[in-house]
């Protein structure tokens, strides 16, 4: 059965707002490494959306000042098969389909045919598959930002601990910790 990993950056004030977020070069190769590994991506519908209306653009050439890392990123995202979790949405493109019903039951699904899944964002879907104990590895890109709005990581959840397996520093300032979910205090 593979494992499900979620990358979701937040800012040091607890915020996951996307516009808050350090997004060079070096957090593009990293994006373009973790996603290379898993078997699909797996989004809630806002991040979708957000995604969907960006990348195809940035693989078709489309936005001029997209660097080297952006291209490589772009491409990767458009060929990865995609799984949107979401209550309104009737369709989806963009080499996605739809996940309905029981969030638990279709994610243990997605892990055992398919693999590895990887969570980008997706704060509200990441932090209902934490509350059920269903992220096998979190990644918390730690910005050196203090945004002071958007949403928060973990609103709502019971208290937790986190077992660190790594920690990696980037040029931007920008944290990454690789954990596990620990107990519930």
């Amino acid at each position: 059965m593979g494992k499900l990993i979620w990358s979701v950056n937040v800012t040091v004030d607890g915020c996951t707002d996307h516009t808050q977020a350090i997004a060079d070069a070096e957090l593009h190769t990293y994006a373009a490494a973790v996603l290379d590994g898993a078997a699909c991506l797996l989004l809630g519908r806002i991040s979708y959306d957000l995604l969907e209306s960006y990348w195809p653009l940035v693989a078709r050439g489309e936005i001029a000042d997209a660097d080297e890392a952006q291209v490589a990123f772009a491409h990767q995202l458009e060929a990865k098969p995609k799984v949107v979790a979401s209550r309104k949405l009737d369709t989806v493109h963009w080499n996605a389909s739809l996940i309905r019903g029981d969030l638990a039951e279709a994610v243990q699904r997605l892990k055992q045919e398919r693999g590895d899944v990887l969570i980008f964002g997706s704060p509200g879907l990441g932090s209902a598959l934490t509350q059920a104990d269903l992220i096998d590895e979190h990644h918390f890109l730690i910005q050196p930002i203090a945004a002071g709005r958007g949403p928060r990581l973990f609103d709502g959840i019971a208290r937790r601990t986190f077992r660190v397996i790594e920690t990696q520093s980037f040029a931007s300032g920008v944290v990454k910790i690789r954990a596990q979910a620990g107990e519930r205090v």
